[in-house]
């Protein structure tokens, strides 16, 4: 250990619970911890102080110091955002699902997560540190697209890799991803069978963003609610199979759940409930309509068919009260007046 010793010569000036004041040979004064001293010391003892430079122990300090700037450095100054993976997920004939591993930020604020279509800015990713997918609808069918995703940090903007995808024809059944609610087993392995069949994606049996339809046979189950509120197609049974007849896409529309061709194939006591509400909408849309027709001047034949019957009730109803009237005059004792003849009537 190599240290360099000084001595140096002091007179007490002052002593305080605190500080002590020393005074040098040459009359400079220095403020001392009066704890660090000898007992008992009072004004005007003399003491002799040695000070001496440890180089062991400055060596270790730089030393740790040392280390320690090589960690900051490599947890804040080496560790950099990553830039964005994009894949895709599932491609149908008019929209595409793509997703993407979590963003690495490093040490770095994030600004933006943008999504391009075409080299063209679509928007940008809500929640971006936490979504990782996202859906496209829309698409033109049999068209190719490509798309990017951009990283915008404290530290510096970063790019994925150009991905390209083509939108599938009508003849591509591959796209289709069907999440199942309440089917009764038979129908179960017949969609099974079925999907497997046409190529479609594996059945699901939670609502995800990749879903394309939700077959259900009943109104009920958590799943069934996601469907609606993600505005998932939900459709019978007989969608997949006239998609494996016709070997292409068809239209949704008459297989949505709850449709009358759905409802006339189901036992009465499972959508009674559901087909009287039916019903009552369909008979008040026609009331509302016939309402309009007479509005606008549309005499139809059952227009001027209610009109006449209603002109007729009430003649009737004139002719019923002339009637009672005049019975009441022949079978009264005394004239009726005409108030009384409006309360008789009345009762």
């Amino acid at each position: 250990m190599n240290k360099d010793t000084n001595k140096v010569q002091f007179t007490v000036g002052k002593v305080d619970s605190g500080l002590t004041i020393l005074l040098t040979s040459d009359y400079y004064i220095v403020e001392f911890p009066s704890l660090l001293l000898p007992h008992g010391i009072q004004t005007g003892s003399v003491l002799d102080i040695s000070i001496t430079r440890n180089y062991e122990a400055e060596n270790k300090e730089k030393k740790d110091f040392q280390e320690l700037q090589k960690k900051i450095h490599a947890t804040f100054g080496i560790k950099k955002p990553i830039a964005p993976v994009l894949r895709v997920k599932n491609v149908t004939q008019t929209s595409v699902v793509l997703e993407w591993d979590p963003i690495e930020l490093g040490t770095t604020e994030l600004r933006s997560l943008t999504l391009y279509k075409n080299g063209m800015r679509l928007g940008k990713i809500p929640k971006a540190t936490t979504t990782t997918s996202t859906k496209l609808s829309g698409l033109a069918l049999n068209t190719e697209y490509s798309f990017q995703l951009v990283l915008k940090t404290s530290g510096g903007t970063y790019f994925s890799e150009f991905i390209t995808v083509r939108t599938h024809k009508m003849t591509d059944l591959s796209g289709i991803t069907v999440c199942i609610g309440e089917l009764d087993e038979n129908d179960k392995r017949e969609l099974e069978q079925t999907i497997k069949k046409i190529g479609a994606k594996p059945i699901q049996s939670k609502v995800k963003i990749d879903t394309t339809h939700f077959i259900t046979s009943r109104i009920s189950g958590s799943e069934y609610k996601k469907a609606i509120s993600m505005n998932i197609p939900v459709v019978t049974l007989d969608y997949i199979r006239s998609c494996d007849a016709e070997k292409k896409i068809v239209n949704v529309c008459k297989y949505y759940f709850g449709s009358d061709t759905f409802f006339e194939k189901q036992p009465a006591d499972n959508f009674e409930s559901i087909k009287n509400s039916q019903n009552s909408f369909s008979s008040i849309t026609k009331r509302n309509k016939g309402i309009e027709d007479l509005e606008e001047g549309k005499f139809n034949n059952l227009v001027i068919s209610d009109s006449v019957n209603l002109q007729a009730s009430l003649s009737t109803d004139r002719a019923s009260d002339e009637i009672n009237r005049t019975l009441i005059r022949e079978l009264s004792p005394r004239p009726i007046s005409e108030e009384d003849e409006d309360n008789n009537l009345e009762n």
